[in-house]
């Protein structure tokens, strides 16, 4: 009787492990039928997506002054895009009827940075002269002027609740203020050099920058601690990085050409894209984190699967580098600018 209990006892262990074993399995492949299904129904989604030219603001851009056009921004609502220029001049378009609505004098020398703060009624803008203005929207009229000793600043940005402004420069330092006061909060001692881009995470806790020491690197904004670093390749510098709409993924483009594309929790490498035979000065996520469009010096925009890594469309209408690329709010337009002095709009569906 004490054999068969043990005989019973060892093949309902047998039962178990073996019907463990199959339902795991089954959930393997459940698994691995779900991940397969979603690259295809991603490819066939990508197969179709279609980004044509829609509008190049060429005269109107020469019609407000200045040079080539090297930093947009949208509007939060999608119906303005701002620019900022060789030669120091601020531009703003209506998407609406396509057309310049104002433009003036920002600053001494080029302007690098612009930023629209998230209600909509400030526009920061980062120039070579070394300062950062905050406009009112409304009128145009001039707030406040920081002067950071940046050396050149070279990026600017909000928080994403609007009361911070940070900026870079070239004597690698990052410095925050407080937007309705415009008084100077920290520094950050950062990349041992210029600093060529900003990007605040979505909820605000983490600042990244990239620059001149072959980095991108990840700060804590309330601790005012570095968190992370990540390599861009040797002796070449970071000129640009972005978070993805969930803060999930960090990208960023460099001298050297490729896009980089890290998991911002783990730092692992998600992926590199090759394709670029330039400088890259500019990314940019879709609003629904699936596409990642590059901006560069080879004068061509690429858009990218953010997910998967996939090509997905190279837009080649710019007769010089390609300087900034971004989405609009609601994904349905991409804008790309260039020195060749036009904003080239693109109708993305």
């Amino acid at each position: 009787i004490r054999r068969q209990r043990q005989m019973c006892i060892r093949d309902s262990y047998s039962l178990a492990w073996r019907t463990a074993f199959e339902r795991a399995r089954a959930l393997l492949g459940t698994s691995r039928d779900e991940a397969s299904r979603s690259r295809q129904q991603e490819k066939l989604r990508l197969a179709t997506l279609d980004i044509r030219p829609v509008t190049c603001l060429r005269h109107q851009a020469e019609r407000g002054g200045g040079l080539g056009v090297i930093t947009l921004a949208f509007s939060p609502d999608g119906e303005c895009l701002f620019a900022g220029s060789e030669g120091g001049t601020l531009w703003q378009w209506s998407i609406v009827h396509e057309q310049l609505e104002h433009s003036w004098e920002g600053h001494e020398g080029d302007v690098w940075s612009v930023a629209v703060s998230p209600d909509g009624t400030l526009l920061a803008s980062a120039g070579e002269d070394g300062t950062v203005a905050l406009w009112q929207l409304r009128s145009r009229s001039e707030i406040r002027r920081l002067d950071g000793e940046l050396g050149a600043a070279n990026a600017v940005a909000f928080s994403p609740d609007g009361s911070l402004v940070a900026a870079g420069g070239d004597n690698g330092t990052i410095r925050f203020w407080e937007v309705r006061g415009g008084r100077p909060l920290h520094d950050l001692p950062a990349h041992g050099g210029p600093v060529y881009g900003l990007a605040f995470s979505p909820d605000g806790s983490l600042l990244a920058s990239a620059g001149n020491n072959w980095s991108v690197s990840l700060w804590d904004v309330h601790r005012r601690s570095e968190v992370r670093s990540f390599q861009v390749g040797e002796e070449l510098p970071a000129n640009c990085v972005a978070f993805s709409p969930d803060g999930a993924l960090l990208a960023a483009g460099a001298e050297s050409g490729p896009v980089h594309i890290w998991n911002g929790l783990t730092g692992g490498e998600v992926h590199r894209l090759e394709g670029h035979e330039k400088s890259v000065n500019a990314v940019a996520f879709s609003p629904d984190g699936s596409l990642l469009a590059s901006a560069s010096a080879d004068r061509a925009v690429r858009v990218w699967s953010a997910r998967f890594g996939w090509p997905v469309h190279t837009l080649e209408r710019h007769g010089d580098w390609v300087t900034s690329v971004i989405f609009s709010p609601d994904g349905s337009l991409l804008a790309s600018g260039s020195y060749d002095m036009t904003v080239w709009l693109w109708l993305v569906q």
